[in-house]
This record gives C-alpha cells, sequence and structure tokens, in this order.
C-alpha cells in the first residue's frame, strides 16, 4: 500500500517537473531572437513555479518519511504477533501432548 502511494507521489512529482522543463523555454519571435518582456514576466513566472515545486518536493518528502516510518511500525508489529502467534501455537501443542500422554496413562492405568 505505501508503495503504492510512493508510485502515485512520484509520478505526480515527474509530471511537475515535465510541466516545469516545458515551461522553461523562453518564448521566441520569428526571427529566433529571444522576446525581453517574456522573458522577464516568464522568469518571474518561473521562480514562483520553482518555489511551488520545491515546497510540494518538501511536503511530499516529509510525508513520505511519516509514511516510511508508519511502515516500519506496521513492519515490527507484524513480527511481534507473528512470534506470539508462533509461541502459542507451541504451548498449545505441549498442551494436547501432555494431555494425550495423561490420557494414555490413565486409560493403561484402568482408570475411569
Amino acid at each position: 500500500m505505501v508503495w503504492l502511494n510512493y508510485r502515485a507521489l512520484q509520478a505526480e512529482y515527474d509530471q511537475l517537473r515535465r510541466a516545469l522543463g516545458e515551461q522553461t523555454e523562453p518564448a521566441r519571435c520569428e526571427d529566433s531572437t529571444t522576446v525581453a518582456g517574456a522573458q522577464t514576466n516568464g522568469d518571474v513566472d518561473m521562480a514562483g513555479d520553482v518555489r511551488q515545486l520545491r515546497q510540494h518536493k518538501g511536503r511530499l518528502e516529509t510525508r513520505m518519511r511519516v509514511l516510511e516510518e508508519h511502515n516500519e511500525q506496521l513492519d515490527s508489529q507484524l513480527r511481534r504477533l507473528r512470534q506470539l502467534l508462533h509461541d502459542s501455537q507451541q504451548v498449545c501443542y505441549c498442551l494436547v501432548t501432555c494431555n494425550t500422554e495423561i490420557i494414555e496413562r490413565t486409560e493403561r492405568a484402568g482408570l475411569p
């Protein structure tokens, strides 16, 4: 489940990076010269986009750390539960074995 969330977040991050990459190409006139006004406005817009992307990236990285920590906690709980289950199965096996031996001894002794 966490891996799917990571994949979705990574895909969104990649998509935003591609969108930013497309926006970084400055506007050009027919003679291939850069339009100064468009470049200045574009730079301002791009700087704002870069700032937003960095903030979003920071939030995503923080979320990933939280999810990774939560995943580690869940893994730890699962290991403990498996150990408890294993231990309880061993106890049950011992009880069944002991009860079987008692019943067999009782039957051999002819006690009801």
